[in-house]
């Protein structure tokens, strides 16, 4: 969960200002900072029902997270 200013928000998702916009956006980044699902012109189908977003989730949820290297 987070928010973002709509600048921000456009700049990130490379949305122009003409596009038309679902209400409410969602968008499901990974703990690598991709992008796994996002609604908008091609609304990705997960976001859409309970038990496919719950799915997603879950699958991204165990994937566990980055490795980074240890501090000096």
């Amino acid at each position: 969960m987070g928010f973002a200013s709509k600048a921000d928000v456009d700049t990130y998702l490379s949305r122009t200002g003409n596009d038309l916009l679902a209400i409410p956006q969602m968008v499901v980044i990974d703990r690598g900072g991709m992008i796994r699902a996002a609604t908008g012109d091609h609304t990705d189908q997960k976001l859409e029902d309970e038990d496919a977003l719950r799915g997603l989730i879950e699958g991204l949820l165990k994937e566990g997270a980055l490795t980074r290297p240890a501090k000096k």
